[in-house]
């Protein structure tokens, strides 16, 4: 299953991702709408540019049978039917591409001011898991032999041309959700879902925060107006 996936920004109609450093710093705000009151769903709400809500990687049967690895007894694969209780799913966040983690990856982000001339963000980190408890899901190793991706936290990434004290960063959510299918024993790919969000790191702990740790908060702002938006391309699409 090797799948390594570009995302790049490509002009549109809708939200912008790139910020000029000099666009005025009355457009520098918070986003209207807090993070935490954001959902999922037919009656979701959400900032510009994102409808998709905060998410964690998981592998099991939500919420009492959550998973550390396939290898996890908790995980029991020759017990799967068509029953609910019985199933096993996935939600792999996706992470950087890495030598040993090349499939099913992150390989970059690229943003463009004008949609021709393009530069890539750098990646900083992955999202501390200060937010995150095990009900909410775990990390988890892939196992290619069931073509289960590596589950990780949500990435950060960095403009290196924004040299401002307090810079915009970006959270990108890349995410499966799969479900194990006996017949192959395999994980499909049910859906891809994509979502940046532009943050700040502030110092202490918010409850509107987009993730906590290390004693910082990331508070999600606005894009600021232009006329770009960020799509997702792929050098190979995913199967199932």
């Amino acid at each position: 299953m090797k799948k390594s996936w570009k995302l790049i920004p490509i002009v549109a109609l809708a939200i912008g991702l790139v910020i000029p450093v000099s666009a005025p710093a009355a457009e520098d705000k918070e986003a209207f709408i807090p993070a935490t009151l954001q959902t999922d769903g037919a009656d979701r709400i959400f900032s510009v540019g994102d409808d998709v809500g905060i998410s964690f990687s998981q592998l099991g049967n939500w919420p009492d049978k959550l998973c550390t690895s396939t290898k996890d007894p908790k995980c029991d694969f020759k017990a799967v039917d068509s029953r609910p209780e019985n199933t096993i799913s996935a939600t792999p966040l996706l992470g950087i591409c890495e030598p040993n983690e090349n499939n099913d990856c992150i390989e970059r982000i690229e943003i463009s001011s004008d949609g021709n001339t393009f530069r890539e963000l750098t990646f900083e980190k992955y999202m501390p898991d200060g937010f995150q408890s095990p009900q909410d899901g775990n990390t988890f190793p892939s196992d290619y032999s069931k073509d289960l991706p590596r589950g990780i936290t949500a990435s950060i990434w960095v403009d290196k041309e924004d040299t401002s004290d307090n810079p915009l960063k970006y959270l990108a959510y890349f995410s499966y959700v799969m479900n194990y299918s006996p017949n192959v024993d395999k994980f499909e790919i049910n859906e891809v879902n994509l979502a940046i969000r532009p943050f700040k790191e502030v110092n202490g702990y918010r409850w509107d925060a987009l993730w906590e740790g290390g004693g910082k908060s990331g508070i999600q702002f606005d894009f600021l107006s232009t006329n770009q938006n960020i799509w997702p391309s792929s050098e190979s699409l995913p199967h199932g």
